[in-house]
């Protein structure tokens, strides 16, 4: 694992802007798709999309904030080890992330890891945002992201755009 950068650089108003453009994509392509849309163009469009989308975002966003994990084990370890996060919120966020896992494999897909993205609020306080990372080799209906979005007790922010 790499090691960890403190304080983040990447700011959490940024990175909330960024999953919402993000989402907004993802969300117009299945409803593409859903309507009948060449499905290789439509998914052709979207990696074009996302990837302007990083390109505005870049001098915001740090790879350095970034942390991938194969397994949720070492994504909870990786938090726990961050004494400036409020630790009583780790075990939370980690059943949030399996609730996404879980819904993912329910659904058919596989499920590659998860990350973490490390990020400053308008207070200066180091917070973080987690993520299940799915296996696809296409668009996601929008009936399954919606399902596997919400498949968390608490749906983040971040979820409820699905």
């Amino acid at each position: 694992m790499k090691s960890i950068s403190l304080p983040p650089t990447t700011r959490l108003e940024d990175y909330i802007e960024y999953r919402k453009e993000i989402n907004a994509e993802v969300n117009l392509a299945s409803a593409r798709c859903a309507a009948d849309f060449d499905q290789d163009g439509v998914y052709r469009n979207l990696k074009k999309r996302i990837d302007q989308i990083y390109e505005s975002y870049r001098d915001l966003l740090s790879g350095d904030d970034v942390y991938v994990f194969k397994e949720l084990n070492e994504l909870e370890k990786f938090l726990l080890s961050i004494s400036e996060l409020d630790q009583t919120m780790i075990p939370e966020a980690i059943q949030h992330e399996k609730a996404h896992a879980e819904k993912a494999n329910e659904l058919g897909y596989d499920v590659k890891g998860f990350s973490c993205v490390l990020m400053v609020d308008k207070n200066r306080k180091i917070t973080y945002a987690t993520v299940t990372h799915i296996q696809s080799e296409g668009i996601i209906p929008s009936e399954d992201l919606r399902n596997m979005a919400l498949a968390p007790e608490n749906p983040s922010y971040s979820d409820k755009y699905h």
